[in-house]
């Protein structure tokens, strides 16, 4: 009875062995299978992964040069509203130019202008305003280019472009209400004035 107790405990280890063997064999190929199935996965998901960073990176490049676009047309516009205003103030000053000749004229012609001299002086100050305005949203314009944020630039801007149009608007009013005052005391001047009478 050991006899044989030991013989089926020999020939099941001895004859068990090649299919735990074999067993064994599948699970590593199994294995093998999972492990290439998992690292394709890991490519794939790579290589996924590589390209949305790419195509992120490509429309951050795209917005970046959309909103350069962007900055260098509000520049051009910018400037362009500038340049407009100043041939306004440039056009003011030659009327306002016009209008002291003429005050000097009827000066000379003895007619009394010292109701004028305040809003002469005015018409100096607004001048003066509206050039200084112009400077200011001038001086904008560099900041605006080499800003990371350009966006409150701009509003500054036009905020101070509202501006420089309010004070070329009062330069301009200034000037108009020396020329009424002139108009009407030229054509005083002319009324008073009485023609001789020969009898």
């Amino acid at each position: 009875m050991k006899k044989i107790l030991i013989m089926s405990t020999l020939f099941l280890l001895f004859g068990l062995t090649p299919i735990v063997k074999a067993e064994d064999s599948t699970s590593s190929s199994n294995r093998n299978a999972v492990l290439t199935q998992k690292a394709e996965k890991e490519a794939a998901k790579n290589s996924l992964l590589q390209n949305r960073d790419e195509k992120k990176a490509s429309q951050g490049a795209r917005l970046d040069e959309k909103k350069a676009n962007i900055v260098s047309r509000i520049v051009a516009q910018a400037n362009s509203f500038l340049e407009r205003t100043n041939k306004i103030i440039a056009r003011l000053d030659n009327i306002w130019m016009r209008v002291q000749t003429r005050t000097t004229k009827l000066k000379d012609n003895g007619v009394d202008l010292s109701s004028l001299d305040e809003k002469i002086a005015n018409v100096a100050i607004k001048k003066q305003t509206a050039q200084n305005a112009v400077l200011k949203a001038q001086n904008l314009l560099p900041n605006l280019e080499s800003s990371s944020s350009p966006k409150s630039l701009v509003q500054e801007f036009r905020t101070s472009y509202t501006g420089v149009r309010t004070t070329v608007k009062d330069y301009h009013q200034a000037i108009v209400a020396v020329i009424k005052d002139l108009q009407s005391l030229a054509s005083t001047k002319k009324a008073t004035v009485t023609p001789e009478v020969k009898l």
